[in-house]
């Protein structure tokens, strides 16, 4: 595999003999050591190098002058997409996607790429992802996001992070409520009760299907069948809300597992966080420290 950095590096050097060569740049007896490493931020390029700055007090010119010269100097490499010479004497370099997007099959042609790369050894990395709501089935943006977060955590797991990929599940507030309720609602309808069904409740499909399967549930396991007056009963409410949820996050599992054909380490439930009372001793640790 290429080492892009140690190419610039050779690059640079070339440039400044050549800019030597041509008289652009005094004589010198020796080219100090050059130093390229990734740009800080992405709008001065994908490497930089502040060569000039060192080069500068030897052959008594600006940095920047100097810098002009060596770039006019650059080979046309395939991999550099643009160079900038930028104050008050950087190089910044910009690698081309197109050679970028060319080198993938070198990637994945060379089966031990993940043994010589290292920089995340030592190092933990948490990818939380999807974390969809458990009150419908999972869709295509959600699909979208998770194949680019796999693909990120497969990155970092190659450069030696240790990866945790996490689902959070946002199984508590309104929203596990309201799931309850539209299932009891749709389970009452199809027994020919009089129910209204307003505008804020789940709407799907899936909720008849599951709508029938709790009262399934409740007939065959207690022997009952919905009522009317179960709509302002607290208890059977919260029954049915955990029925239904347990349902809906079978059915994310398996959609993610047999058709995105991926495996979370870790599956956070925000309701166990809650009642454990780490959001509250979380909240006392910031506002113990004044920061809330």
């Amino acid at each position: 595999m290429m080492n892009i950095a140690a190419e610039l590096k050779k690059n640079i050097e070339a440039a400044i003999a050549a800019a030597v060569a041509s008289e652009k740049l005094p004589a010198m007896k020796d080219i100090p050591e050059i130093v390229v490493k990734p740009a800080q931020d992405a709008q001065h390029g994908d490497y930089a190098s502040p060569f000039a700055l060192h080069l500068a007090r030897l052959l008594k010119k600006k940095p920047l002058d100097i810098v002009e010269a060596v770039a006019a100097h650059m080979e046309k490499a395939e991999y550099i997409g643009k160079l900038e010479a930028a104050a008050p004497g950087f190089l910044n370099i910009w690698i081309s996607p197109g050679w970028m997007t060319s080198r993938l099959d070198d990637v994945i042609e060379a089966a031990d790429v993940c043994s010589d790369i290292s920089v995340g050894k030592g190092k933990s990395a948490n990818l939380e992802f999807i974390s969809a709501n458990p009150t419908g089935p999972l869709t295509l943006g959600n699909a979208r996001t998770a194949f680019s977060a796999d693909t990120l955590a497969n990155i970092l797991s190659c450069a030696g992070y240790n990866v945790t990929r996490e689902y959070y599940i946002n199984d508590a507030g309104n929203q596990i409520r309201k799931l309850g309720e539209s299932v009891l609602r749709r389970a009452l309808l199809a027994r020919g009760e009089k129910v209204d069904f307003p505008e804020e409740m789940y709407q799907g499909e899936y909720i008849n299907d599951i709508a029938h399967e709790v009262a399934e549930s409740l007939k065959e396991n207690h022997g009952k069948e919905f009522t009317v007056e179960d709509l302002d009963d607290a208890k059977v409410l919260a029954w049915v809300s955990g029925e239904a949820l347990g349902m809906m996050l079978g059915a994310i599992k398996k959609t993610i597992a047999e058709d995105l054909k991926i495996t979370f380490d870790v599956w956070t439930s925000e309701a166990a966080i809650k009642k454990g009372g780490a959001i509250e001793k979380a909240l006392d640790v910031l506002r113990g420290k004044k920061l809330t």
